[in-house]
Formats: C-alpha cells, structure tokens, sequence
C-alpha cells in the first residue's frame, strides 16, 4: 500500500522532474538526479505531466 503525498512533497518530485528534463535537454544525463532524489518511476508517472515526462524520457508523445 502506498501512501499519499502532501502538496509539498508532490512539488519536489515535480521540481526535479522539471530539473532533470532540462539536464536532459541539454545533452547531460538525469539519472544521477533521480538516484539522489529517492523519487521513483511510479511515482513520477503518477505525479508529473506528459510534457515533463517526455523530457526526461519516460514517455514518447508524437
């Protein structure tokens, strides 16, 4: 079972979603971001938009 989270802790993970899609964008690697962050896959598919999930490459949109 996982647990809510607070408004605060969904604008982190949404931050540094932002934050590594435009590491990414530039041409640098994001992974570094998301092991420090503790954030996880589901939890960024969950709480972040397409167009950042796009930038960080998590989703393909046409």
């Amino acid at each position: 079972m996982t647990k809510e989270l607070d408004a605060r802790q969904i604008g982190f993970i949404q931050g540094v979603a932002y934050a590594a899609g435009l590491v990414r964008r530039f041409g640098s690697d994001s992974e570094q971001i998301f092991k420090e962050s503790g954030i996880t896959e589901e939890e960024l598919r969950k709480y972040v938009d397409d167009y950042d999930l796009e930038n960080i490459g998590l989703i393909n949109q046409e």
